[in-house]
Protein backbone atom coordinates (compact mmCIF):
# COMPACT_ATOMS: atom_id res chain seq x y z
CA UNK A 1 0.00 0.00 0.00
CA UNK A 2 0.95 3.66 -0.55
CA UNK A 3 1.94 6.19 1.56
CA UNK A 4 -0.34 9.29 1.75
CA UNK A 5 3.04 11.09 0.50
CA UNK A 6 3.15 9.22 -2.38
CA UNK A 7 -0.78 9.61 -3.47
CA UNK A 8 -0.48 12.99 -2.88
CA UNK A 9 2.78 13.47 -4.97
CA UNK A 10 1.96 15.07 -8.20
CA UNK A 11 0.58 18.43 -8.17
CA UNK A 12 -2.10 19.38 -11.03
CA UNK A 13 -0.59 21.94 -13.20
CA UNK A 14 -2.50 24.58 -14.41
CA UNK A 15 -2.16 25.78 -17.82
CA UNK A 16 -0.06 28.48 -18.24
CA UNK A 17 -0.94 30.83 -21.46
CA UNK A 18 2.05 33.01 -21.51
CA UNK A 19 3.89 29.58 -21.89
CA UNK A 20 1.46 29.07 -24.61
CA UNK A 21 2.49 30.44 -28.61
CA UNK A 22 1.47 27.54 -30.57
CA UNK A 23 -1.17 24.59 -30.89
CA UNK A 24 1.75 22.45 -29.60
CA UNK A 25 2.47 24.08 -26.20
CA UNK A 26 -0.91 24.07 -26.00
CA UNK A 27 -1.31 20.15 -25.96
CA UNK A 28 1.51 20.01 -23.90
CA UNK A 29 0.13 22.00 -21.08
CA UNK A 30 -2.78 19.98 -21.12
CA UNK A 31 -0.77 17.08 -20.19
CA UNK A 32 -0.35 18.22 -16.79
CA UNK A 33 -3.99 19.45 -16.44
CA UNK A 34 -7.03 17.45 -15.46
CA UNK A 35 -10.05 16.01 -16.94
CA UNK A 36 -10.48 15.69 -20.88
CA UNK A 37 -7.35 17.85 -20.79
CA UNK A 38 -5.15 15.35 -19.73
CA UNK A 39 -6.83 12.64 -21.51
CA UNK A 40 -6.00 14.63 -24.59
CA UNK A 41 -2.87 14.89 -23.76
CA UNK A 42 -2.50 11.23 -23.02
CA UNK A 43 -3.60 10.79 -26.53
CA UNK A 44 -1.13 12.95 -27.94
CA UNK A 45 1.78 10.73 -25.53
CA UNK A 46 0.56 8.05 -27.18
CA UNK A 47 0.70 9.31 -30.74
CA UNK A 48 4.18 10.31 -30.08
CA UNK A 49 4.98 6.87 -28.79
CA UNK A 50 3.65 5.19 -31.50
CA UNK A 51 5.32 7.19 -34.23
CA UNK A 52 8.56 7.37 -32.51
CA UNK A 53 8.95 3.66 -31.65
CA UNK A 54 12.00 2.40 -33.69
CA UNK A 55 9.97 -0.95 -34.59
CA UNK A 56 8.10 1.52 -37.17
CA UNK A 57 4.44 0.22 -35.86
CA UNK A 58 2.27 0.13 -39.04
CA UNK A 59 -0.95 3.20 -38.07
CA UNK A 60 -3.87 2.18 -39.16
CA UNK A 61 -6.89 4.78 -38.75
CA UNK A 62 -10.97 3.92 -38.06
CA UNK A 63 -13.25 7.34 -38.96
CA UNK A 64 -16.92 7.18 -38.29
CA UNK A 65 -18.86 10.02 -37.41
CA UNK A 66 -19.88 13.81 -39.94
CA UNK A 67 -16.05 14.33 -40.25
CA UNK A 68 -16.21 15.44 -43.35
CA UNK A 69 -19.16 18.26 -42.90
CA UNK A 70 -17.56 18.99 -39.61
CA UNK A 71 -14.85 20.49 -41.24
CA UNK A 72 -11.83 17.41 -40.96
CA UNK A 73 -11.52 16.94 -44.92
CA UNK A 74 -7.69 18.56 -45.11
CA UNK A 75 -7.17 17.63 -41.57
CA UNK A 76 -7.68 13.99 -42.61
CA UNK A 77 -5.45 14.34 -46.09
CA UNK A 78 -2.48 15.78 -43.83
CA UNK A 79 -2.23 13.27 -41.85
CA UNK A 80 -1.83 10.51 -45.20
CA UNK A 81 0.21 12.94 -46.80
CA UNK A 82 2.56 13.21 -43.66
CA UNK A 83 2.59 9.38 -43.24
CA UNK A 84 1.69 9.71 -39.99
CA UNK A 85 -0.54 7.29 -40.96
CA UNK A 86 -0.52 4.06 -43.15
CA UNK A 87 -3.91 2.69 -43.45
CA UNK A 88 -7.70 3.59 -43.25
CA UNK A 89 -10.77 2.01 -42.49
CA UNK A 90 -13.59 4.06 -42.87
CA UNK A 91 -17.21 4.28 -42.81
CA UNK A 92 -18.45 5.03 -46.22
CA UNK A 93 -19.92 8.10 -45.29
CA UNK A 94 -16.68 9.66 -44.40
CA UNK A 95 -14.97 8.60 -47.78
CA UNK A 96 -18.46 9.21 -50.08
CA UNK A 97 -18.05 12.86 -48.65
CA UNK A 98 -14.70 13.15 -49.65
CA UNK A 99 -15.21 11.96 -52.95
CA UNK A 100 -17.98 14.22 -53.16
CA UNK A 101 -15.44 17.09 -52.55
CA UNK A 102 -12.83 16.07 -55.13
CA UNK A 103 -15.97 16.66 -57.69
CA UNK A 104 -15.84 20.13 -57.40
CA UNK A 105 -18.67 20.31 -54.87
CA UNK A 106 -19.39 21.77 -51.38
CA UNK A 107 -20.60 20.82 -47.54
CA UNK A 108 -22.55 24.52 -45.94
CA UNK A 109 -23.03 26.04 -43.27
CA UNK A 110 -26.82 25.81 -41.56
CA UNK A 111 -28.36 25.65 -38.38
CA UNK A 112 -29.72 22.49 -36.14
CA UNK A 113 -32.87 24.79 -35.63
CA UNK A 114 -34.03 25.37 -40.01
CA UNK A 115 -36.82 24.00 -40.98
CA UNK A 116 -36.33 20.44 -42.02
CA UNK A 117 -39.66 20.31 -44.48
CA UNK A 118 -38.40 23.35 -46.23
CA UNK A 119 -35.22 21.77 -46.36
CA UNK A 120 -36.80 18.49 -48.09
CA UNK A 121 -38.39 20.77 -50.57
CA UNK A 122 -35.75 22.43 -52.22
CA UNK A 123 -33.92 18.98 -51.75
CA UNK A 124 -31.24 19.95 -49.00
CA UNK A 125 -30.06 17.09 -46.53
CA UNK A 126 -29.19 18.70 -43.18
CA UNK A 127 -25.92 16.85 -41.20
CA UNK A 128 -26.50 18.75 -37.82
CA UNK A 129 -25.57 22.44 -38.36
CA UNK A 130 -23.63 21.98 -42.04
CA UNK A 131 -25.92 21.22 -45.16
CA UNK A 132 -25.13 19.54 -48.76
CA UNK A 133 -27.06 19.38 -51.88
CA UNK A 134 -29.11 16.41 -52.66
CA UNK A 135 -28.99 16.94 -56.33
CA UNK A 136 -25.36 17.16 -56.35
CA UNK A 137 -25.28 13.97 -54.01
CA UNK A 138 -27.77 12.24 -56.62
CA UNK A 139 -25.46 13.09 -59.74
CA UNK A 140 -22.63 11.64 -57.72
CA UNK A 141 -24.15 8.09 -56.90
CA UNK A 142 -25.24 7.98 -60.38
CA UNK A 143 -21.21 8.88 -61.70
CA UNK A 144 -19.93 6.10 -59.02
CA UNK A 145 -22.33 3.94 -61.13
CA UNK A 146 -20.86 5.32 -64.44
CA UNK A 147 -17.00 4.46 -63.28
CA UNK A 148 -17.89 1.18 -62.17
CA UNK A 149 -19.36 0.14 -65.47
CA UNK A 150 -15.02 0.75 -66.65
CA UNK A 151 -14.11 -2.36 -64.38
CA UNK A 152 -13.62 -6.26 -65.19
CA UNK A 153 -16.49 -8.31 -64.09
CA UNK A 154 -15.36 -9.64 -60.81
CA UNK A 155 -15.29 -9.62 -57.02
CA UNK A 156 -13.38 -6.70 -55.61
CA UNK A 157 -12.65 -5.69 -52.18
CA UNK A 158 -13.08 -2.69 -51.31
CA UNK A 159 -9.26 -1.51 -51.07
CA UNK A 160 -9.29 -2.21 -54.53
CA UNK A 161 -12.91 0.04 -55.42
CA UNK A 162 -12.13 2.72 -53.42
CA UNK A 163 -7.80 3.17 -54.80
CA UNK A 164 -9.90 3.13 -58.07
CA UNK A 165 -12.04 6.40 -56.97
CA UNK A 166 -8.88 7.80 -55.17
CA UNK A 167 -7.65 7.32 -58.92
CA UNK A 168 -10.43 9.19 -60.40
CA UNK A 169 -10.21 11.69 -57.99
CA UNK A 170 -6.61 12.51 -58.19
CA UNK A 171 -6.62 12.53 -62.05
CA UNK A 172 -9.10 15.55 -61.74
CA UNK A 173 -6.56 17.25 -60.34
CA UNK A 174 -8.38 16.55 -56.02
CA UNK A 175 -5.69 16.43 -53.12
CA UNK A 176 -8.29 15.35 -50.56
CA UNK A 177 -8.71 11.37 -48.56
CA UNK A 178 -8.81 9.44 -51.35
CA UNK A 179 -6.41 10.62 -53.86
CA UNK A 180 -4.01 11.48 -51.27
CA UNK A 181 -4.22 7.46 -50.12
CA UNK A 182 -3.96 7.11 -54.06
CA UNK A 183 -0.99 9.33 -54.47
CA UNK A 184 0.85 7.45 -51.19
CA UNK A 185 -0.85 3.56 -51.78
CA UNK A 186 -2.18 3.94 -48.38
CA UNK A 187 -4.78 1.38 -48.30
CA UNK A 188 -8.52 2.34 -47.16
CA UNK A 189 -10.97 -0.40 -46.17
CA UNK A 190 -14.86 0.02 -45.88
CA UNK A 191 -16.60 -2.90 -44.12
CA UNK A 192 -20.27 -1.49 -44.44
CA UNK A 193 -19.93 0.28 -48.01
CA UNK A 194 -23.54 -0.89 -49.05
CA UNK A 195 -24.56 1.19 -46.11
CA UNK A 196 -23.19 4.65 -47.45
CA UNK A 197 -24.26 6.64 -51.12
CA UNK A 198 -21.51 4.98 -52.67
CA UNK A 199 -23.43 1.93 -51.85
CA UNK A 200 -26.53 3.49 -53.25
CA UNK A 201 -24.24 4.50 -57.00
CA UNK A 202 -23.41 0.33 -56.54
CA UNK A 203 -26.74 -0.56 -55.91
CA UNK A 204 -27.48 1.58 -59.62
CA UNK A 205 -24.76 -0.12 -61.63
CA UNK A 206 -26.19 -3.69 -60.20
CA UNK A 207 -29.63 -3.16 -61.22
CA UNK A 208 -28.56 -2.27 -64.88
CA UNK A 209 -25.94 -5.25 -64.93
CA UNK A 210 -27.56 -7.87 -62.48
CA UNK A 211 -28.67 -10.15 -65.81
CA UNK A 212 -25.09 -10.42 -66.53
CA UNK A 213 -21.47 -10.97 -65.38
CA UNK A 214 -20.26 -8.02 -62.77
CA UNK A 215 -18.53 -6.03 -60.61
CA UNK A 216 -19.65 -7.21 -57.37
CA UNK A 217 -18.19 -6.25 -53.89
CA UNK A 218 -16.17 -9.47 -51.93
CA UNK A 219 -16.71 -8.53 -47.99
CA UNK A 220 -14.73 -11.82 -46.83
CA UNK A 221 -11.66 -10.63 -49.38
CA UNK A 222 -11.41 -7.59 -46.75
CA UNK A 223 -11.35 -8.99 -43.73
CA UNK A 224 -8.31 -11.04 -45.81
CA UNK A 225 -6.65 -8.35 -46.78
CA UNK A 226 -6.25 -6.55 -43.55
CA UNK A 227 -5.34 -8.93 -41.45
CA UNK A 228 -2.30 -9.68 -43.85
CA UNK A 229 -1.53 -6.04 -42.87
CA UNK A 230 -1.80 -6.71 -39.22
CA UNK A 231 0.13 -10.15 -39.40
CA UNK A 232 2.65 -9.04 -41.77
CA UNK A 233 3.27 -5.96 -39.45
CA UNK A 234 6.18 -5.57 -36.76
CA UNK A 235 3.51 -3.60 -34.66
CA UNK A 236 0.39 -2.05 -35.14
CA UNK A 237 -0.95 1.36 -33.93
CA UNK A 238 -4.65 2.04 -33.84
CA UNK A 239 -6.72 5.46 -33.88
CA UNK A 240 -10.34 5.30 -33.27
CA UNK A 241 -11.90 8.24 -34.18
CA UNK A 242 -15.69 7.48 -33.18
CA UNK A 243 -16.30 3.84 -32.86
CA UNK A 244 -19.28 1.41 -35.13
CA UNK A 245 -17.83 -0.86 -37.80
CA UNK A 246 -14.42 0.74 -38.40
CA UNK A 247 -13.19 0.15 -34.82
CA UNK A 248 -15.01 -3.42 -34.22
CA UNK A 249 -12.97 -4.31 -37.72
CA UNK A 250 -9.94 -3.29 -36.75
CA UNK A 251 -9.90 -4.77 -33.67
CA UNK A 252 -11.28 -8.18 -35.28
CA UNK A 253 -8.12 -8.59 -37.26
CA UNK A 254 -6.42 -9.53 -34.72
CA UNK A 255 -8.51 -12.70 -34.00
CA UNK A 256 -8.77 -13.27 -37.28
CA UNK A 257 -4.54 -13.20 -37.25
CA UNK A 258 -5.05 -15.86 -34.69
CA UNK A 259 -7.01 -17.96 -36.22
CA UNK A 260 -5.24 -17.37 -39.34
CA UNK A 261 -2.08 -18.57 -37.01
CA UNK A 262 0.05 -15.16 -37.44
CA UNK A 263 2.09 -14.48 -34.39
CA UNK A 264 -0.24 -11.86 -32.85
CA UNK A 265 -0.26 -10.34 -29.73
CA UNK A 266 -2.65 -7.49 -29.20
CA UNK A 267 -2.47 -3.89 -31.27
CA UNK A 268 0.86 -2.42 -29.33
CA UNK A 269 -0.48 1.01 -29.29
CA UNK A 270 -4.10 2.55 -29.10
CA UNK A 271 -5.97 5.76 -28.50
CA UNK A 272 -9.55 6.94 -29.10
CA UNK A 273 -11.83 9.84 -29.48
CA UNK A 274 -15.20 9.71 -28.40
CA UNK A 275 -18.32 10.72 -27.14
CA UNK A 276 -20.07 7.54 -26.57
CA UNK A 277 -20.30 6.22 -22.61
CA UNK A 278 -18.89 2.72 -22.07
CA UNK A 279 -21.96 1.90 -19.27
CA UNK A 280 -24.66 1.07 -22.27
CA UNK A 281 -22.35 -2.02 -23.10
CA UNK A 282 -21.88 -0.66 -27.23
CA UNK A 283 -18.76 -0.96 -29.20
CA UNK A 284 -18.41 2.60 -30.07
CA UNK A 285 -18.28 3.46 -26.09
CA UNK A 286 -16.07 0.83 -25.27
CA UNK A 287 -12.89 1.28 -23.25
CA UNK A 288 -9.40 0.00 -24.88
CA UNK A 289 -9.26 -2.41 -21.12
CA UNK A 290 -12.48 -3.91 -22.37
CA UNK A 291 -10.78 -4.89 -25.52
CA UNK A 292 -7.81 -6.33 -23.91
CA UNK A 293 -10.13 -8.67 -22.36
CA UNK A 294 -10.93 -10.42 -25.66
CA UNK A 295 -6.87 -10.01 -26.67
CA UNK A 296 -7.69 -7.11 -29.53
CA UNK A 297 -5.50 -4.47 -27.57
CA UNK A 298 -1.73 -5.94 -26.63
CA UNK A 299 -1.74 -6.38 -22.19
CA UNK A 300 1.10 -4.21 -22.03
CA UNK A 301 -0.44 -1.62 -24.87
CA UNK A 302 0.43 2.11 -24.50
CA UNK A 303 -3.02 3.66 -24.85
CA UNK A 304 -5.76 6.49 -24.00
CA UNK A 305 -9.06 8.03 -24.56
CA UNK A 306 -10.56 10.61 -24.50
CA UNK A 307 -14.18 12.04 -24.68
CA UNK A 308 -14.96 14.49 -26.90
CA UNK A 309 -15.89 15.48 -29.92
CA UNK A 310 -13.40 14.80 -33.00
CA UNK A 311 -13.33 17.98 -34.84
CA UNK A 312 -11.96 19.83 -31.45
CA UNK A 313 -9.74 17.02 -30.48
CA UNK A 314 -8.27 15.53 -33.86
CA UNK A 315 -6.81 18.89 -35.36
CA UNK A 316 -5.45 19.52 -31.58
CA UNK A 317 -3.43 16.15 -31.88
CA UNK A 318 -2.36 16.11 -35.90
CA UNK A 319 -1.22 19.55 -34.97
CA UNK A 320 0.73 18.96 -32.44
CA UNK A 321 2.25 15.95 -33.88
CA UNK A 322 2.83 17.99 -37.32
CA UNK A 323 4.29 21.10 -35.31
CA UNK A 324 6.90 18.82 -33.10
CA UNK A 325 7.80 17.76 -36.38
CA UNK A 326 7.22 13.85 -35.21
CA UNK A 327 6.98 13.34 -39.35
CA UNK A 328 9.92 14.73 -40.94
CA UNK A 329 12.17 12.03 -41.57
CA UNK A 330 9.80 9.24 -41.05
CA UNK A 331 9.72 6.37 -43.35
CA UNK A 332 6.39 5.30 -45.16
CA UNK A 333 5.09 1.74 -45.54
CA UNK A 334 4.52 0.20 -49.08
CA UNK A 335 1.91 -2.35 -49.00
CA UNK A 336 2.68 -4.34 -52.21
CA UNK A 337 -0.35 -6.41 -53.71
CA UNK A 338 -1.00 -9.34 -55.46
CA UNK A 339 -4.43 -9.76 -56.25
CA UNK A 340 -5.85 -10.70 -52.42
CA UNK A 341 -2.35 -11.34 -51.60
CA UNK A 342 0.21 -8.87 -49.22
CA UNK A 343 3.78 -9.67 -50.59
CA UNK A 344 5.79 -7.65 -48.88
CA UNK A 345 5.21 -4.07 -46.17
CA UNK A 346 8.47 -2.26 -46.65
CA UNK A 347 9.79 0.63 -45.49
CA UNK A 348 10.74 3.66 -47.91
CA UNK A 349 11.98 6.80 -47.47
CA UNK A 350 11.24 10.19 -48.82
CA UNK A 351 8.08 12.10 -49.18
CA UNK A 352 7.24 11.55 -52.19
CA UNK A 353 3.65 9.81 -53.63
CA UNK A 354 4.17 6.82 -55.41
CA UNK A 355 1.19 6.84 -58.11
CA UNK A 356 0.44 3.20 -57.07
CA UNK A 357 -1.53 1.37 -60.13
CA UNK A 358 -4.73 -0.27 -59.01
CA UNK A 359 -5.48 -3.80 -60.23
CA UNK A 360 -8.22 -2.69 -62.40
CA UNK A 361 -6.35 -0.46 -64.53
CA UNK A 362 -5.42 -2.97 -66.98
CA UNK A 363 -9.02 -3.97 -67.75
CA UNK A 364 -10.76 -0.42 -67.91
CA UNK A 365 -13.26 -0.20 -70.67
CA UNK A 366 -14.42 3.21 -71.66
CA UNK A 367 -13.86 6.95 -70.08
CA UNK A 368 -16.96 8.08 -68.19
CA UNK A 369 -18.03 12.08 -67.89
CA UNK A 370 -17.68 13.12 -64.40
CA UNK A 371 -20.21 15.27 -63.28
CA UNK A 372 -20.36 19.01 -63.72
CA UNK A 373 -19.16 21.00 -61.03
Amino acid sequence: MRTRKEILSTPIQQIDLSKVKTLSDLVEQMKGASIQARNLGKCASVYENMLMDSSRPTVILGLSGALIAGGLRLVLRDMVAHGIVDCIVSTGAVLYQDFYQAMGYQHYKGDPGMDNLELRGHFIDRIYDTLVDEEKFREVDAYIGRITEQLDPRGYSTREFLAYMGEVAHKKGDRGILATCYEYGVPCFVPALNDSSIGIGLTEYYEKHRNKAHFYLDPIRDNYELTQIKGKSKKTGVIYIGGGTPKNYINDVEVIAEVLGYDVAGHEYAFQITTDRPDTGGLSGSTLEEAQSWGKIHREATKATVWSEATLALPMLVGHVLQKGLHRGRRRVRFEWEGDTLRTVKLVSGTNGVHVRTPSNASRKRASKAPAA
